[in-house]
């Protein structure tokens, strides 16, 4: 039987690495450094030209302010603050301000998630995903991130909170540069990320290389906790992942003439994740111990992905009128293989009562096809932006279910399904804005998107049919009476559409007990923001804001007290009004010595559309606290603390519990700040667990995980050539890649 469960498991052989795939991709990295090599050593700008450039960036650098409002921004130059080297994308916008840096997932402390854009480009990545790419991008090629809490019409509406703009660095001088990373990283286990940055411009053509690769393994602690009248179902969940990667970004971008440019972006992953999971079970009556589950399982998944951007701009006159052309294509394939065990015993693992194997294999595929064109016409007292969008996605799934019957693996037809959806939005937007005068600004849009959308399950033969048609109106006023003060108030509406793993009607399951399942009939759900900002001398920054989420989506728990099954099912299931405040505070104590402090406070207010199952409502407060405090230690060299207590909250019909986090590290300067040393311990007390509750009619469920934020980093990067060469600083909307996973 061992034997032949054995083979079964082996689903692909791209699963893992070969020597001959690693052997192509170290050959490939070698030939693109070479080929850099070799155009650096045509004709750069003579020393003086450098130098007096040089100083003009300086005295450029010098006059930012960490944080500062421009229009509906929130600007954090990260190039004027301690992350400015040493550091990735991922680890900054923890730093930033109003982000949580408690959160899984990039989100506004008291909001919702937000989406990320990378030079205006959405990603629109999620989960790991986000966290690999934003690995790549290095601290000393981001000029600044602007957070954008109530975004304009010009932007996609999906999203329920807000944006993440990361601005990078658009050099002005010709030749070479480029930078070579190579981070260790321990948890319980080591990992190894080794990146490469480079870039090459002359007066015509602009090139850009980034690597990212990945070695890693995590572990994942969870205990989750049912709770009947009379029983206790308690699971004890321990994983192991094992990563390994390669992240490759290029792009180029040639100057046909003073009034036009074209270029493409191209961006490709390939991953390779190996999950294994132990899952003990224990159903507890009367403090002993009836029965018992041994539920391990075995998770191979692999996927590629690869992003193709052309875009073709042109200028209209000298004022800055632009036409912009951009056509994206995405691609993503994704193999799952899920080996299943499962063994039941009588007491606490006393008598064996059954054993079964299975199976559960899925491919899918999804492709996403866009093409805009924008309108920027400025005019002498004012601005407007108009444009189009064309969105298509297509998924295609394939579930295969298999059970182990008499010595072999049948499939299960009604466990597996191939599904079929397709989606198309068309969407035109409007925004002008205007500065009356020095103190005031205004700014209005209205966006209109109408969506359609089809699944059809090959398997069933059903047939899911959905059409509708929003505006998304966005407001902002701001007020200067004088460069210290700063008044703002901004209003905007957004919609949050299911992920495509959420609308897949079939199973995929976690272990023989405990699966999801996804719910073609999702809508997506609508949100009202508004906000109110004082800013006083780029210091103090106090926010007030409101939103009104309506018909919200989110999975739920469904488990019986005489079933051992577990199933999880996304639901348009409640709605929630949120009140906050946020208060934040940079202070240069002395020339060495600043912190930045930051606290919020915000209120819930969630009603469920099925009080029959869950919670009717829950009310309650939230509370966040952050410190970070650097102390500079000569010219090019400091060390930080870093500190946050997330206090109890209430998050939709959840209850979490406290979390808190202490970082230390520094940031070491070398040879004239070509070589970096970044050097830092997260989570040195290992507080930064996950704990939640949330009520339902029939049950209670808990659950504690710890997801191995406790670790040593090293980082060493070192910069070579000129690093004053061009970047591609082009605008490239490339949204809903979050949609294409989970």
């Amino acid at each position: 039987m061992k034997k032949n469960l054995k083979k079964n498991c082996y689903f692909k052989k791209n699963f893992i690495f070969t020597k001959k795939s690693i052997l192509k991709k170290v050959l490939l990295f070698l030939f693109l450094i070479s080929s850099f090599y070799c155009l650096s050593q045509q004709k750069k700008d003579s020393i003086d030209e450098i130098t007096e450039k040089q100083i003009q960036q300086i005295e450029i650098i010098a006059k930012r302010k960490l944080v500062e409002r421009k229009g509906d921004k929130i600007v954090f130059n990260v190039s004027n603050s301690i992350f400015s080297t040493g550091l990735n994308a991922n680890e900054i916008l923890k730093n930033v301000p109003r982000i949580d840096p408690t959160s899984e997932s990039l989100k506004i402390i008291g909001k919702s998630n937000v989406l990320v854009m990378v030079n205006d480009k959405l990603l629109n990545l999620s989960g790991s995903d986000m966290d690999i790419y934003l690995k790549s991008i290095r601290a000393e090629n981001i000029l600044k991130i602007e957070l954008i809490t109530t975004p304009p019409s010009n932007y996609d509406a999906s999203g329920n909170s807000g944006l993440i703009n990361i601005i990078l660095k658009n050099n002005i001088n010709l030749g070479f540069d480029g930078s070579l990373t190579g981070t260790f990283i321990q948890r319980k286990k080591a990992g190894f990320m080794p990146s490469a940055n480079l870039a090459y411009s002359n007066n015509k053509v602009v090139l850009g290389l980034n690597l990212f690769a990945d070695n890693e393994i995590r572990n994942a602690e969870s205990n989750i906790d049912i709770k009947y009248p009379d029983l206790l179902r308690k699971s004890n969940i321990y994983r192991e992942d094992k990563t390994k990667g390669l992240t490759i970004g290029f792009n180029i971008d040639y100057k046909i003439n003073d009034k036009s440019n074209a270029g493409i972006v191209i961006n490709t992953d390939w991953w390779n994740t190996n999950q294994n999971s132990e899952s003990k079970v224990f159903f507890i009556k009367n403090n002993i111990i009836d029965s018992s589950q041994d539920l391990p399982s075995i998770n191979k998944n692999k996927y590629d992905y690869i992003s193709i951007s052309p875009y073709y701009d042109i200028k209209l006159d000298t004022l800055g009128k632009k036409i912009k052309f951009n056509y994206n294509l995405l691609k993503r394939n994704n193999d799952n293989f899920r080996n299943l065990i499962s063994r039941s015993y009588i007491g606490n693992y006393d008598i064996l009562g059954n054993e079964m194997f299975a199976i559960n294999n899925s491919e899918s595929i999804y492709r996403v096809n866009t093409f805009n064109v924008d309108f920027e016409l400025p005019f002498k007292r004012f601005r407007i932006d108009i444009g189009g969008k064309y969105s298509n996605f297509t998924n295609d799934s394939d579930i295969k279910y298999y059970d182990y019957i008499t010595g072999g693996y049948v499939l299960d037809e009604n466990q597996s399904n191939i599904f079929k959806y397709k989606e198309s939005i068309y969407s035109i937007y409007f925004s002008a804005e205007k500065k009356w005068n020095n103190k005031l600004f205004s700014k209005i849009g209205i966006r209109y998107e109408g969506t359609q959308t089809v699944g059809n399950s090959i398997t069933t033969g059903a047939l899911f049919e959905n059409s509708f048609d929003n505006f998304f109106p966005s407001l902002y006023f701001s007020y200067e009476p004088n460069d210290k003060n700063s008044f703002s108030i901004g209003y905007n509406k957004r919609i949050d559409r299911p992920v495509f793993y959420d609308i897949n009607p079939f199973r995929t399951y976690f272990d023989l007990y405990n699966y999801s399942e996804g719910n073609p009939r999702l809508q997506p759900s609508i949100t009202h923001n508004i906000e109110l900002s004082y800013i006083f001398k780029n210091n103090l920054t106090v926010t007030t804001y409101g939103s009104i989420f309506k018909d919200v989506s989110d999975y739920v728990t469904i488990s019986e007290i005489n079933n051992p099954v577990i199933i999880s099912r996304p639901e348009n299931y409640f709605s929630k009004k949120t009140l906050g405040l946020d208060i934040s505070y940079n202070w240069s104590i002395t020339k060495k010595l600043s912190t930045y402090n930051s606290f919020s406070a915000y209120f819930n207010n969630t009603r469920s559309n099925i009080p029959n199952i869950t919670l009717s409502q829950l009310n309650g407060f939230g509370y966040y606290f952050s410190s970070r405090s650097t102390y500079k230690i000569g010219e090019n060299s400091k060390i930080y603390l870093n500190y946050y207590n997330k206090f109890p909250s209430t998050e939709g019909l959840y209850k979490i519990y406290n979390r808190s986090s202490i970082t230390f590290g520094g940031i070491f300067n070398f040879m004239e700040k070509k070589l970096v040393l970044n050097v830092s311990i997260s989570d040195i007390f290992r507080q930064a667990s996950t704990k939640m509750e949330q009520d339902y009619s029939n049950f209670v469920w808990k659950s504690n995980v710890y997801n191995d934020q406790r670790n040593l980093n090293i980082s060493i990067t070192y910069k070579f050539g000129n690093n004053k060469s061009k970047s591609v600083n082009r605008e490239i909307n490339d949204s809903d890649k979050n949609r294409l996973v989970k």
